[in-house]
């Protein structure tokens, strides 16, 4: 058993996991997740845990940049409204149904929050 088995962590990508504030308004290019980020990932999905990206991105906004994020977890895109696992290319929500994308369900299980200080099941 890993330090970090059972422990899903999600971060938004926009201004959280990356600056691309400054990007967005000169239009210069979109920098890479830091090293100490990527690092840091890296040693938590090592010992377990899940990493997903939740953003409020639409699907064809994120997807150029998920090569450029360390995930093991499907991710979390339009606000919310659709998931989809960048490994597999397998999506499920309203907002990805008639593209180009194809319709299979995500292998999530769902898990409840049992409060501060416990750990959800995955």
């Amino acid at each position: 058993m890993g330090k970090f088995d059972g422990v899903l962590l999600a971060s938004d990508f926009d201004n959280t996991l990356l600056n691309t504030e400054t990007a967005r308004r000169t239009g210069a290019e979109v920098p890479e997740v830091s090293r100490r980020n990527w690092e840091a990932l890296e040693y938590f999905m090592a010992g377990g845990g899940r990493f997903a990206i939740a953003t409020g991105r639409a699907l064809a906004a994120f997807i150029k940049f998920a090569d450029q994020v360390p995930m093991n977890a499907p991710g979390i895109v339009c606000n919310g409204a659709a998931l989809y696992d960048f490994q597999k290319g397998t999506g499920t929500g309203a907002p990805l149904r008639g593209r180009a994308v194809p319709q299979q369900f995500v292998p999530v299980e769902p898990s409840v929050h049992r409060g501060a200080g416990q750990r959800p099941r995955l």
